[in-house]
């Protein structure tokens, strides 16, 4: 039934274009030695999905609707400077000529704002929109796409940032300056944790910062995604969304040639996609979400810019989980709102002064046999930044402060091992907070155009009896010339350790780390390549011993990712390398994600005429984990007590999974029309991501698995 479902979804996105009026907008692209660029990506501001590229002579034809008057065209090319171009689409009879200027920092895809990092030439890479629609892997999520680059360590099909080695709570997720902590739904197609809390269409600029986190923000101690919304909204708009799991609609509008509202809602609900993917979905009884967003900006002046976003989402599912030899329902619901607000004072175009300020509420309830947790989170966090320039010296000071409460109301097994309905329990309610108040300073130094440097220092204010701390950072760009250039970076960082399960406290963490990485670029061929050192000082649970241990994390990688621009075609590449190990009492034991290998390639073709896809491919190790060898009977409580073998020295099969996304866009009295399907794990491949036991320990009665052969389709309507 399922092949039958998308067969005619295939069928139906590719219709025949005469289902539709379009006219062609005509254009040819250079470089400043007027040297055509053979591959440019062409497509509009206000759809995505209306690209193409350029031939080998520079030349390319754009299909658009002939309803559309005005919109913005953005034409981009590996190394160089993105460019907008203001175009009329009731007058497609001339040619437009575009020179693109090489951008001296040679990363991918980088385009300057106003409100642009200070520190984003030492990004490890950028996600564009493009990178979030087309893979099958992002499925649409912006945090799903990190698991496109090979510094993504993410071994759990997860929207978690999980970046070189390191766990997600280790990484700062950043929308518009203000941290938002755990920024992944509870809801997931298979359980938990798939999706993240942002909309990709508000989205301008998304840094990842795989290591030596720039030192504006706190609380980092692997990496930063750094998350900045749109700045200008090129034509009203409303999108309405339909798929097999959600009904969405967006509104975007201009208030005035200064200002402009975006709002946008969702209601997600699993029945159909449940009916369609009975075999994925065995474990999963049922989820729903509903959520909106409201994002506002004003620019009173030149001088004077506000942004307001708020976020409001509930959600509840119903899946079947399981803990060592023990399966049953789990049931959890979360309700959470978060608001964003900016304001940014622009004295001269090298001195600016920008006020952040967030407020993060949650409510959620889990329950899982004898675990049941009752939590509720309040975060406040503000900040202040101050940027100046002196000749080749730019300087970015100022201070955040950030109090986070939350009261946790669990019962705990009393014994970990005993589950069932009845075993012994014992409550655990807490009520903690902490005070996190650092002041920052960074500089910048430009040794002409071929060589970047920049130190930055944090200092924590000790408030509530908390430990002194200073984090520190070194980072060095050289641009050998338009095609060679090295990044090197090096520095110590601290964070607080968030409470959850069996830890109830904010713990201190930190981490010592160094990376370097060398980027070629030519016209048509872009490779990096990465290696890295880091050591965390963290806190872990450990159910093998019923206890939090303080453990020392010794993390080294390297990374190679290549990419390659074909007529319509763009094909990538990656390999990664992780030794990931950790230390406990002078014992060093492999860490669970230790992998000889990660490979990820992926071929993306767009053609507006036709219809564009993407196929992506990845493997890697099993992961470690720890044997049980054997057990004994405890009569009081009725449950047998494992007995583990050597710490994680067994390992899982190999994971690999081949997954595969279509769309096309259609235009149909006077709406546009773009239909998507996504087929995940196309070879329904029995991915092993841990064992399920027999009540006595004595064999393994089931695996449980990643996510199998799964289908996902749908429609976005624009007026």
């Amino acid at each position: 039934m399922a092949k039958n479902y998308i067969i005619v979804f295939v069928f139906l996105i590719l219709l025949s274009n005469s289902l539709y009026s379009q006219g062609i907008i005509k254009g040819r692209v250079y470089d400043e030695k007027r040297e055509p660029l053979c591959a440019s990506l062409i497509y509009l501001k206000s759809s995505i999905s209306i690209n193409t590229t350029t031939d080998i002579d520079g030349h390319f034809n754009l299909l658009v609707p002939e309803s559309q008057e005005k919109d913005t065209l953005v034409v981009s090319f590996l190394g160089y400077k993105k460019k907008f171009v203001r175009i009329d689409m009731t007058d497609l009879s001339s040619e437009y000529l575009i020179v693109l200027e090489i951008d001296s920092r040679v990363l991918p895809g980088i385009s300057v704002y106003a409100n642009a990092s200070l520190l984003e030439e030492f990004s490890i890479q950028k996600i564009e929109k493009m990178d979030i629609y087309m893979s099958p892997v992002a499925s649409g999520d912006p945090l799903k796409a990190i698991n496109i680059l090979p510094s993504s360590t993410n071994v759990e099909e997860s929207a978690e940032v999980e970046l070189r080695g390191s766990s997600g709570d280790k990484s700062v997720v950043a929308l518009n300056g203000v941290p938002i902590n755990k920024p992944v739904r509870s809801t997931q197609m298979s359980g938990v944790g798939s999706f993240s809390l942002f909309n990709p269409e508000i989205i301008q600029t998304q840094d990842v910062y795989a290591s030596n986190p720039p030192l504006t923000y706190g609380n980092a101690l692997a990496g930063i995604v750094d998350i900045k919304t749109t700045e200008e909204v090129f034509q009203n708009s409303m999108i309405a969304s339909i798929s097999l799991a959600n009904v969405g609609l967006m509104l975007n509008r201009n208030l005035s040639s200064e200002s402009f509202i975006q709002i946008y809602g969702n209601v997600q609900f699993s029945e159909p996609y449940i009916a369609l993917n009975k075999k994925s979905s065995e474990h999963l009884d049922f989820f729903k979400t509903k959520d909106i967003g409201i994002n506002y900006h004003n620019k009173f002046s030149d001088q004077l810019i506000f942004n307001l976003y708020s976020y409001l989402i509930t959600e509840e599912y119903k899946a079947d989980s399981y803990l060592y030899n023990y399966k049953d329902v789990s049931r959890s619901s979360r309700d959470r709102w978060f608001q964003i607000m900016n304001l940014r004072y622009v004295f001269n175009r090298s001195t600016s002064l920008v006020w952040n300020s967030g407020i993060d509420i949650s409510k959620t309830d889990y329950a899982f046999s004898v675990i049941k947790s009752k939590q509720k989170e309040r975060t406040l966090y503000n900040s202040l930044d101050f940027r100046f320039s002196l000749k080749n010296i730019k300087i970015q000071t100022g201070t955040s402060y950030s109090n986070s409460n939350y009261n946790i109301n669990d019962s705990l097994p009393l014994l970990y091992f005993a589950l069932k309905p009845g075993s012994p329990n014992y409550k655990s309610i807490s009520d903690t907070s902490n005070h996190n108040l650092e002041l920052y300073w960074l500089a910048k130094y430009n040794f002409g155009q071929n060589f970047i440097t920049s130190v930055g220092l944090r200092k924590n204010i000790p408030v509530d009896h908390q430990s002194s701390y200073t984090s520190y950072q070194l980072s060095a760009r050289y641009n050998i010339d338009n095609k060679h250039s090295f990044l090197l970076g090096a520095g110590k960082y601290h964070s607080y350790k968030i409470p959850s399960f069996y830890q109830s406290k904010f713990n201190l963490q930190n981490s010592n780390q160094a990376s370097l990485s060398y980027d070629y670029n030519s016209k048509l061929f872009f490779m990096k390549l990465s290696t890295y050192y880091k050591k965390e000082i963290t806190t872990s649970w450990f159910s093998e011993s019923t206890d939090n241990r303080d453990i020392e994390n010794r993390m080294w990688g390297a990374e190679l990712y290549m990419e390659k621009y074909l007529k319509n075609f763009i094909v990538t590449g990656s390999y990664a390398y992780l030794n990931a190990k950790y230390k406990y009492n002078e014992t060093i034991f492999n860490s669970r994600n230790k992998m000889d290998y990660i490979v990820r390639i992926s071929a993306r073709y767009q053609n507006t005429k036709f219809w564009g896809g993407s196929l992506s491919y990845s493997m890697r190790p099993g992961l470690y984990y720890t044997p049980i060898e054997s057990s004994f009977y405890l009569p009081l409580f009725d449950a047998y007590v494992p007995i583990y073998g050597s710490t994680n020295s067994s390992k899982e099969a190999p994971y690999n999974s081949l997954d595969l996304a279509l769309n096309k866009t259609l235009f149909w009295n006077k709406r546009r029309i773009t239909a998507f399907a996504i087929i995940n794990n196309i070879l329904d491949r029995k991915n092993i991501e841990s064992r399920i036991y027999s009540d006595n320990y004595e064999s393994v009665i089931d695996y449980w698995l990643y996510q199998r052969r799964s289908y996902y389709m749908g429609f976005q309507i624009s007026f």
